[in-house]
């Protein structure tokens, strides 16, 4: 079985990852909830980290791919929602 590691992230798709863990430490830490209740938004992840919406879409849709990140619909139509795993 092969085992992934951070290194076969791109290192501005590391980045975004590093950051979206401490943000979600943040968030769970200030709100007393766990990691897996925590779910946020893309605008939450770019006022968090300053990247653009088109460089966010690109590593967040690698991230998600790759597993790290799980998509789910949010509640107002076509609005999307993620978790950090």
């Amino acid at each position: 079985m092969l085992g992934r590691t951070l290194d076969e992230l791109p290192p501005q798709t590391r980045r975004l990852l590093s950051l979206m863990v401490e943000m979600c430490a943040a968030h769970c830490k200030a709100n007393d909830i766990k990691r897996c209740d925590y779910r946020f938004s893309r605008r939450e992840v770019r006022e968090h980290t300053s990247l653009g919406d088109t460089q966010l879409k690109i590593h967040l849709a690698r991230l998600v791919e790759l597993e790290y990140v799980l998509m789910h619909r949010g509640g107002r139509g076509q609005s999307f929602e993620y978790e950090l795993l």
